[in-house]
């Protein structure tokens, strides 16, 4: 089975479809695992929540200030070796352990955030599927 794009399309008709060509990947590969240390977690065992990114932490060279004649006004640069940014890992899909629903969540969030419609509804309709 082809692996489908882990990003979400941008189009909102095209979400549907997506999402169900990963529920049907999840659940059609048992065979597929993370190796985490010694441990094994078999993708066959979770459901699909969607896609995350990460901020990583790094060292970047400073600016430097570039001179030109059509300005009168000097600006000081402080003396530092780097600045610090962020850099946005890779797109890496996020799936839940059908055996961590056995333990208390809450989903936090105003009224009408989506809640239960993209929170709580796909789980149940992936639990409702089956393995």
């Amino acid at each position: 089975m082809k692996h489908p794009e882990i990003v979400s399309p941008p189009r909102p008709e095209d979400l549907p479809s997506w999402w169900d060509q990963w529920v049907e990947f999840v659940r059609r590969s048992p065979g597929l695992i993370d190796q985490v240390g010694v441990e094994k977690y078999f993708w066959g065992q979770h459901l699909f929540l969607g896609w995350e990114t990460h901020k990583n932490l790094f060292r970047a060279p400073r600016a430097v200030g570039v001179t030109t004649r059509n300005f009168v006004d000097t600006i000081d640069y402080d003396n530092v070796v780097d600045r610090r940014a962020w850099v946005e890992t890779k797109p890496a899909t996020l799936l839940l352990h059908e055996d961590i629903l056995s333990e208390h969540c809450y989903i936090v969030g105003p009224s009408g955030a989506g809640k239960t419609s993209l929170g709580i509804m796909s789980l149940l309709l992936q639990l409702m599927r089956g393995g």
